[in-house]
């Protein structure tokens, strides 16, 4: 994904201007930590209002925020285009397009949801399995569903755990209670980006 990023800046010279007779462009800018920032450099050469030549060269901060949906690993950035124009011959109107390309929108955690066939002789061992190793059992079943009609079947919410989530308003939203989640999940080690297991039974 491209972005332009336009940036205007407007600079007095205390002498006036009659005419500009050069002018060039470079920066230094670099990301870091989702900012865009650095310097434009500006030069030339241009005459007064009294027709004498001077030459002239500012330096401009540049500084933008990348919203943090964006991954900015790959991304490139330079000047898009620049232009410029007199004001009341006492101002350098200058006008840049920043591009940057590569952005990649950030996939949002989701939740997995998988239907499987309750098997009489699979009994879960809390201490003999760890939760990783069940979430494996889990997706190795898959393969063997059936789709008879009088089978019971138990379906599972993988939900990730994410910033600001609290366990109570997860057991509300899935309608299920602390206990039964203690029988899936190690509850003391959830943190940030923990897989939760929540199951809820149905007839087929």
């Amino acid at each position: 994904m491209k972005k332009i990023i336009p940036f205007t800046k407007e600079i007095p010279f205390q002498d006036g201007i009659s005419e500009i007779l050069s002018i060039s462009l470079d920066h230094d800018l670099s990301i870091k930590n989702q900012v865009l920032m650095g310097n434009f450099y500006l030069r030339g050469k241009y005459l007064t209002k009294e027709e004498k030549e001077e030459e002239y060269s500012y330096k401009i901060p540049f500084e933008i925020s990348i919203n943090d949906k964006y991954d900015i690993n790959d991304t490139e950035f330079d000047i898009e285009d620049f232009y410029y124009n007199v004001i009341d011959s006492e101002k350098l109107k200058v006008n840049i397009e920043v591009y940057i390309d590569g952005l990649i929108e950030k996939e949002e955690p989701t939740e997995e949801k998988v239907a499987i066939k309750l098997e009489d002789d699979w009994e879960r061992n809390e201490d003999e399995t760890t939760k990783e190793e069940n979430i494996v059992k889990v997706e190795d079943v898959l393969t063997n569903i059936n789709s008879n009609n009088d089978e019971k079947y138990e379906t599972y919410n993988i939900y990730i755990f994410r910033d600001n989530d609290t366990l109570s308003e997860i057991m509300e939203k899935y309608h299920t209670n602390k206990e039964l989640l203690q029988e899936y999940n190690d509850l003391e080690s959830i943190q940030t980006g923990s897989k939760i297991i929540i199951p809820s039974r149905k007839d087929e």
